[in-house]
């Protein structure tokens, strides 16, 4: 089979068992594409301290001489905090995605892909609202971000497809030839 063949066989829909169970899987495949990417962007975004205490005081804004002795001792432990909170929020992602990952292969259906299929959407969605907004507009639209706009175009194509394989191969699994 061609990858064009390949690609065309998604869409058409599977027509065997078979073929309903490897589109089900796909959503395998994805999530651990998924989760890799997860890790690789948080390793590759994740901010120095320094640059964790800039981004603090600018949401603190100007403060007194005082004010700015307590926020240095303050913020220096709390940078440290959140860079262990995000490590440990993405482990637990990177960690669920893979344990569903690992279940949507073993038992083919059509729950994990719906569920990931919506939140998918429901991010595009969110992104697409918050570029109203003309602030975050320039950071949505940088060069990395326009990566993963595209990323997840295919994640919600592919889910879709999964989706859909899952679907027929429940139907066909539970058919008694």
């Amino acid at each position: 089979m061609t990858d064009i063949g390949f690609v065309k066989s998604i869409w058409q829909g599977p027509e065997t068992r078979q073929h309903a169970m490897m589109h089900a899987r796909l959503a395998s495949v994805v999530l651990v594409l998924s989760a890799l990417a997860s890790t690789i962007r948080y390793w590759v975004t994740l901010p120095t301290k320094a640059e964790m205490l800039d981004r603090m005081r600018d949401v603190r804004g100007p403060v007194t001489l005082d004010e700015a002795g307590v926020d240095l001792v303050l913020f220096e432990k709390i940078a440290e905090i959140m860079r262990w909170v995000g490590a440990g929020i993405t482990l637990t992602t990177v960690a669920g995605m893979l344990a569903l990952a690992i279940w949507q292969w073993k038992r083919p259906g059509w729950v994990i892909p719906l569920i990931f299929l919506v939140m998918t959407l429901a991010g595009i969605v969110l992104v697409l609202s918050a570029m109203m907004q003309p602030s975050y507009r320039s950071a949505l639209t940088d060069s990395v971000n326009r990566l993963n706009w595209a990323l997840n175009l295919i994640l919600a194509l592919v889910m879709i497809a999964a989706y859909r394989g899952g679907r027929i191969y429940q139907k066909l699994r539970d058919a008694k030839p």
